[in-house]
C-alpha cells in the first residue's frame, strides 16, 4: 500500500488507510490516538480516534486564528475573517485473504457563517501479495451538501487514489498517485512518496516528497502500549508545518 501521505505524519485518507485500520498495532484491543498539525503557520489542525479491529471513528477540525482578506493583487482590504471545519469520519474494513475492502464515510460543517454541512461516502480496496501491497481508493464517490444555514453552496471533488507500497521486515516504502474528477475530465491531483525504517523495532525513521516538491521529515518513538511521531513538511516559499501525533493501546 503507498505510504506517501502515512509517512509524512499526516492521518491517512489515501490508500494507506488500510494500513491502519485492517491492521492496527495491536489488533483486537483499542486504540486511542490524537493529532495536532500546525500548517503553513496560519491553520491548526486536530484529530481524536478511537478504533479497534476493523472499525474506527475519529472527530477532526481545521481552524484558524484571525485572517487578512487580500485582493486579487494581494493588497490588504482591511477586512478579516476566521475559518473553521470540523466533523466525524467513521471507517469499517474487512480483510478476505490477500483482499482488503473499506468504506469511510463523513459529515463535515464547512465554514462559521454558512454553516454548510456535507456527507460523502469513500469505498476502497487493497490486494497484497508479500512484500508488495496495492490500493485503490475513490474519495467522495458518493456525497454533497447535506444543509446549509447561510445559503452557501458547497460539494467535495472526487478523487481517485492508486496507492503501491513494498514492505519487508521493518522498512517500508510507497508511492500514492492522485487524480481528480472534473466536468471537463480527469486531472492528474498529486503524486506523494515515502519511506519509513524502524530501527530495532523502536525507533522509525521517515521522509517523504510530494510532487511539487514540498519535502518532509520525521521520527517517531513506540513502547508496549505507546506511540509518539513528529514530521516537519517543508513547503519552500511559504511557512513550513509541524505534525505531532500520539497514540495509546488501551
Amino acid at each position: 500500500m503507498g505510504i506517501g501521505k502515512v509517512s509524512l505524519g499526516i492521518l491517512a485518507d489515501s490508500a494507506g488507510a488500510f494500513d491502519n485500520l485492517l491492521e492496527g498495532k495491536k489488533p483486537g484491543k483499542w486504540e486511542l490516538s490524537s493529532l495536532y498539525a500546525n500548517q503553513l503557520g496560519e491553520l491548526h489542525y486536530a484529530t481524536l480516534n478511537l478504533r479497534r479491529k476493523n472499525i474506527g471513528v475519529s472527530y477532526r477540525r481545521l481552524s484558524s486564528g484571525e485572517l487578512t482578506e487580500r485582493d486579487l493583487r494581494g493588497n490588504e482590504t482591511g477586512r478579516s475573517f476566521r475559518y473553521r471545519n470540523q466533523g466525524l469520519v467513521g471507517r469499517i474494513g474487512r480483510s478476505f485473504g490477500r483482499m482488503g475492502l473499506l468504506l469511510k464515510g463523513r459529515i463535515i460543517q464547512k465554514g462559521i457563517e454558512d454553516g454548510v454541512l456535507l456527507g460523502s461516502l469513500t469505498p476502497g480496496l487493497s490486494y497484497e501479495i508479500s512484500p508488495v501491497r496495492v490500493g485503490l481508493t475513490f474519495s467522495n464517490l458518493i456525497g454533497g451538501e447535506i444543509s446549509s444555514s447561510g445559503g452557501g453552496s458547497r460539494t467535495w471533488n472526487k478523487e481517485l487514489t492508486f496507492g503501491l507500497g513494498f514492505e519487508t521486515g521493518n522498512f517500508i516504502a510507497g508511492i500514492d498517485l492522485e487524480a481528480e474528477f472534473h466536468d471537463r475530465g480527469v486531472e492528474p491531483n498529486g503524486l506523494s512518496a515515502g519511506i519509513e525504517w524502524w530501527i530495532r523495532n523502536f525507533v522509525a525513521l521517515r521522509l517523504g516528497i510530494m510532487d511539487d516538491l514540498r519535502q518532509a521529515i520525521g521520527w517517531g518513538i513506540r513502547g508496549e502500549n505507546i506511540q509518539l511521531d513528529y514530521a516537519y513538511l517543508r513547503h519552500g516559499e511559504l511557512s513550513n508545518s509541524h505534525f505531532v501525533s500520539f497514540s495509546w493501546i488501551i
